[in-house]
């Protein structure tokens, strides 16, 4: 069935063209959303049992500016002709999520792979109606300009078994499990929802016992001198913080671990943002033009 999906999806792409208007398609985007919020926020209510933060949400869709693609770089002569590299659509990105992510991180990625004009297969951490009908939403837009559905929600979990006729396959959930994924396209780790506390030295009991509540990760760490850079193997490289009042046990955790967000003495589950680089969504090409004038 998957296949099949994916053979259809790679019919109807649309390949990328200088014309394709990223701003016009954002905005029309979030006056859809905002002309029809109520049924998200009955939704969201419904299955998150608190308020949606509507402007949350809307502002997911914002537009991004360090997007690179379509951009082609200054030509540059070498013995051969002339060279330039440019950013273009992976194609089609499929997006496995086993992490219980927000819906807001939900609409950053979807909006990220819209806007680098990718079409996207999503298998999210569960059946969750309220992404569904976000999807719903953004496809009756994209339908609307572009003629197709880009983005397909997929509820059978067969993309970690068949994924080698995708363009791009995004994991997020358990560095073990990405790393046992056979595929034979390109593979991306990010760890959004993953969040681990390292303890250097026990400060705060009461925060300790909020971040077991969140499903923190507990770490205390030891005198190894490799602990960080085995930590940076083993961890997942989203979110992690320090429990310390070394200061240069700290500088030295700021220094070597390679999280995408570091926090001292506070509980890392404040922070939600994605850690996807728009850029991470594109392919970058370098196409050389043969002067005869070389020879």
């Amino acid at each position: 069935m998957l296949d099949s999906i994916i053979e259809k999806m790679r019919l109807n792409k649309l390949s990328y063209n200088e014309e394709y208007n990223i701003e016009k398609l954002v905005d029309t985007i979030k006056k859809h959303l905002k002309n029809n919020i109520d049924i998200l926020q009955k939704s969201y209510e419904y299955e998150y049992k608190q308020s949606l933060n509507i402007d949350k949400l809307i502002s997911s869709f914002d537009y991004i500016k360090n997007n690179k693609i379509g951009i082609i770089n200054s030509p540059f002569r070498n013995k051969f002709g002339k060279v330039a590299n440019n950013y273009v659509p992976y194609g089609i990105v499929g997006v496995i999520v086993k992490n219980d992510i927000s819906l807001y991180n939900y609409a950053s990625i979807l909006n990220l792979l819209i806007q680098t004009n990718n079409s996207v297969i999503f298998e999210p951490y569960k059946n969750m109606g309220t992404v569904n009908i976000l999807v719903e939403m953004l496809n009756q837009v994209i339908t609307q300009i572009n003629g197709i559905n880009k983005i397909i929600i997929n509820s059978t979990n067969e993309l970690l078994q068949q994924n080698n006729n995708i363009d791009l396959l995004l994991f997020i959930g358990s560095k073990n499990e990405f790393n046992n994924i056979q595929t034979q396209c390109n593979k991306k780790y990010y760890g959004i929802g993953n969040y681990e506390l390292i303890i250097d030295k026990m400060l705060d009991f009461n925060l300790i016992d909020e971040a077991r509540k969140r499903n923190v990760v507990i770490i205390e760490k030891n005198n190894a001198k490799d602990f960080y850079n085995k930590f940076n193997i083993s961890g997942s490289n989203y979110c992690t913080a320090i429990m310390s009042d070394n200061k240069e046990e700290v500088r030295k955790f700021i220094s070597d671990v390679k999280s995408s967000y570091l926090l001292v003495n506070i509980i890392p589950t404040i922070q939600d943002d994605i850690n996807i680089d728009v850029n991470d969504l594109l392919y970058k090409k370098s196409t050389l033009i043969w002067d005869d004038n070389n020879k």
